[in-house]
């Protein structure tokens, strides 16, 4: 049975790469290489031969946890995924992020909306950094250059005004 399948972005944070978690402003891009989920029904299997991941939902794991979350934000039922990828984990590019929103697309329903995915991406951001800024999900939601800030959310370049200061 072929299944559905969801993109995330990589992510390079250009400016405040760690302030953003306290509430300055970062300039982020999503790459156009990232990270590829498909979904079938299944028993919450989660494989990524890249990274060396072969996990189980509520197996323990951070990745079977996650994927527990991120099901249970989207209302989601069990799903197989597998992945490939593009980026390399844990090398700053945003590979949790990628992960959790391919994996998001991949087991959401159609006309999900992107409020949505942000949150249940979230769920799954939580558990492999605690309290994340948000701009690894946005940025690989999004994809493209863009300013954010905590409680703010992405801005893409093209939506700014022009007279707004990047960085203010």
């Amino acid at each position: 049975m072929i299944g559905s399948s969801g993109f995330g972005h990589g992510k390079l944070i250009l400016l405040g790469e760690h302030a953003v978690v306290f509430g300055a402003v970062a300039l982020a891009a999503g790459m156009p290489r990232g990270v590829r989920a498909t979904a079938t029904p299944g028993q919450g299997h989660i494989r990524v031969s890249a990274w060396g991941i072969d996990a189980r939902v509520g197996d323990g794991s951070m990745v079977g946890t996650a994927t527990a979350r991120l099901l249970a934000a989207l209302g989601a039922g069990p799903r197989d995924f597998m992945i490939d990828t593009e980026i390399p984990a844990r090398a700053g590019l945003g590979s949790s992020a990628a992960l959790a929103v391919a994996m998001a697309r991949a087991a959401a329903a159609a006309g999900t909306d992107d409020a949505t995915l942000l949150a249940a991406v979230g769920e799954a951001e939580a558990v492999f950094h605690g309290s994340p800024s948000g701009v690894d999900a946005a940025a690989a939601l999004r994809g493209g250059v863009g300013r954010f800030r905590k409680g703010e959310g992405w801005q893409g370049l093209q939506d700014l005004d022009p007279r707004v200061p990047l960085a203010g």
